[in-house]
């Protein structure tokens, strides 16, 4: 689930949660979903998958390391209480809301449900 960025001799550079399905160029994002938080993703198995829309593989280790870091983030909050529910409710419903013509107001410094 790693991808080679870089090799020369005994130094290579690789990137994680970075993978291409068969007979594809697009790199996806996959990512193990931790059983303490696994209750934020109802619908979910055990991993977290989407397309970075991208067939260069170094644009999609920069993508796949911001979105990492976003779960990382959604994770710590989870874990501590700050958070109850995962960014798959959320966006239900922020549907919800703009179907009934409501805006969602998200702070600026909130990272937390980012796109990529």
């Amino acid at each position: 689930m790693s991808i080679v960025l870089f090799k020369a001799g005994a130094c290579v550079l690789m990137a994680n949660f970075i993978e291409q399905k068969k007979n594809s160029d697009v790199y996806y994002f996959r990512r193990r979903i931790p059983d303490d938080v696994a209750h934020c993703y109802p619908g979910k198995k055990v991993q977290i998958r989407c397309s970075l829309k991208t067939r260069d593989p170094k644009v999609a280790a920069k993508k796949a390391h911001k979105l990492a870091l976003q779960q990382d983030a959604l994770w710590k909050a989870v874990r501590e209480g700050k958070v109850t529910d995962g960014p798959d409710v959320v966006r239900a419903a922020m549907e919800v809301l703009s179907k009934h013509g409501l805006l969602f107001l998200q702070r600026p410094d909130d990272q937390l449900f980012a796109e990529p």
